[in-house]
């Protein structure tokens, strides 16, 4: 008997026109569908099915939103038809049974949204672009522009701040800002202000314990 050939979508027969290393063999062993379908991106190519970023390289922006949207159309997926009717098809797709009304349902609601705005969720990608750019609370890689302390502290705050946590790194007569990546000379306006905030906390100390009334 015969085997039937399986009926591939349009644009799985497009990207396997012009592709040199994927053809309808790769998709046809890829799910047992009859009739296979992929998830097509406004632009016209199919959507990435990389959930981990493991092929975007050089772009930060770029990575974490093809990744999160992979990541939201995958649990659709797997809600609508606990996984039966959809897989991870070759050159990073999402391929899908024609003939499964859930899972064409979630197809159509998907590439509506895409349509409409780049991001399925948004929340995700804006937290997993800023952990990726700020792997320390003192590195910053999304640039100048950015907002986050990096990029706006005061130098002077930094500095109190450690000192009065009893955290300040001093050598050599300079102190160390750990968000410029750099040492400062301790001038002698920063001494007398060290000696005169030491002063302040032992009286408030002492006035703390009972042994000192301040008026």
């Amino acid at each position: 008997m015969e085997a039937q050939e399986i009926e591939l979508s349009d644009a799985i027969q497009r990207i396997c026109d012009v592709s040199p290393h994927y053809g309808r063999w790769d998709f046809e062993s890829a799910a047992e569908f009859r009739r296979m379908g992929a998830i097509e991106h406004p632009d016209g190519g199919l959507v990435s099915s990389d959930t981990y970023g493991s092929n975007f390289y050089n772009n930060t922006e770029e990575k974490w939103r093809h990744v999160t949207n992979a990541r939201a159309i995958r649990d659709l997926l797997e809600e609508a038809d606990s996984g039966c009717g959809w897989e991870y098809g070759p050159a990073d797709t999402f391929v899908y049974d024609l003939d499964n009304p859930a899972i064409v349902a979630v197809v159509e609601s998907v590439e509506s949204r895409l349509a409409d705005y780049p991001f399925l969720n948004e929340d995700s990608y804006t937290e997993e672009v800023w952990e990726e750019n700020h792997p320390s609370e003192t590195e910053c890689h999304a640039g100048s522009d950015c907002d986050c302390y990096v990029n706006s502290h005061e130098c002077s705050e930094v500095l109190w701040n450690a000192y009065e946590a009893g955290a300040l790194p001093i050598a050599e007569g300079e102190w160390y800002c750990a968000y410029c990546d750099k040492w400062y000379k301790i001038t002698a306006q920063i001494t007398d202000e060290m000696a005169m905030r030491e002063f302040r906390k032992q009286l408030a100390d002492a006035e703390a314990a009972g042994q000192l009334c301040l008026f």
